[in-house]
């Protein structure tokens, strides 16, 4: 059975000016949504959403006991993830 891996995009920096909190929020759909129609044939599935909790910025792995892990530290972000996000960038900056 296939098991998808949980990431979560925490506050991405979605524009050069300061966007209203409904800018930002449709922005963050918009990116998720760009993630979403790339997701298929890997094995993630991307969130994109605001920091909660004392959360900083920046990419994190769900693990299986529903904790979150920050990628990019000590834990490397793995290439097909990179990979996808520069897609899914790529795609949110062309539409």
């Amino acid at each position: 059975m296939f098991h998808a891996i949980k990431i979560y995009i925490v506050d991405p920096c979605l524009s050069c000016e300061d966007l209203s909190e409904d800018t930002y929020n449709a922005a963050c759909e918009k990116l998720e949504d760009c993630y979403t129609a790339l997701e298929d044939g890997t094995h993630y599935v991307v969130y994109v959403r605001r920091s909660r909790k004392g959360e900083v910025s920046g990419t994190y792995l769900e693990r299986n006991d529903g904790s979150l892990q920050i990628l990019g530290y000590s834990v490397e972000i793995p290439q097909d993830l990179a990979d996808l996000t520069e897609k899914a960038w790529n795609a949110y900056c062309k539409v």
